[in-house]
């Protein structure tokens, strides 16, 4: 997994490439509160995300938490159609604020 992050205007970009697995899954996780320290929007780009797992799936939920607790926004966009079944089929779709 690659990850990059960007910040521009109020607003923490995380783009990543490949899977997010229990392998990389800490790393995104930091990336995302690294993020919130900077801003209180941070949008993670899922379009060259291969993979999640449940790992990764608990990375995006503690972005949600974090957003939620500051008061922010935590966005995943981009995401192909079988990374939103997964949210799906784990009942996180209402959870996660996906574009």
């Amino acid at each position: 997994m690659k990850i990059e992050s960007v910040t521009y205007e109020d607003k923490v970009q995380i783009s990543i490439s490949g899977r997010i697995d229990a392998n990389s899954s800490e790393q995104f996780q930091e990336e995302i509160l690294k993020g919130f320290q900077k801003s209180t929007t941070v949008i993670a780009d899922f379009a060259e995300v291969s993979y999640i797992s449940s790992m990764g799936l608990r990375a995006v939920l503690i972005g949600c938490k974090t957003a939620s607790s500051k008061g922010g926004k935590f966005l995943i966009t981009n995401a192909d159609d079988s990374i939103k079944e997964v949210f799906t089929v784990v009942g996180l779709e209402e959870m996660v604020n996906m574009q």
